[in-house]
């Protein structure tokens, strides 16, 4: 696990529902921004995005994610983008119920 990159909460394969609240890391030498997506499946092909910062966190809400219409298996990427125009990413799946 990257200590600068990673998803805390919720944990990999955790049933959510409502008002998700992600959790984690997205920090680290050269941090420009961060994003979270979203996507149905367990390697989606389209990622919708849910929440931007070019603030750091570290060990803090990365986003809110309001499920209340979905169901089902969902992957959930963070991306942090660094000076060097490298992108770090840290990926979990969760069950949407």
């Amino acid at each position: 696990m990257n200590p600068d990159v990673n998803i805390t909460s919720p944990e990999l394969f955790t049933e959510v529902s409502s008002e998700v609240r992600i959790t984690g890391t997205a920090a680290g030498e050269g941090f420009i921004s961060y994003r979270v997506l979203v996507g149905e499946g367990l390697n989606p092909r389209e990622w919708i995005q849910v929440a931007e910062s070019t603030e750091p966190v570290n060990n803090g809400l990365l986003a809110e994610w309001n499920t209340s219409d979905l169901s089902g298996l969902y992957a959930v990427q963070l991306q942090v983008v660094r000076s060097d125009q490298r992108v770090d990413t840290a990926i979990i799946q969760v069950t949407l119920k």
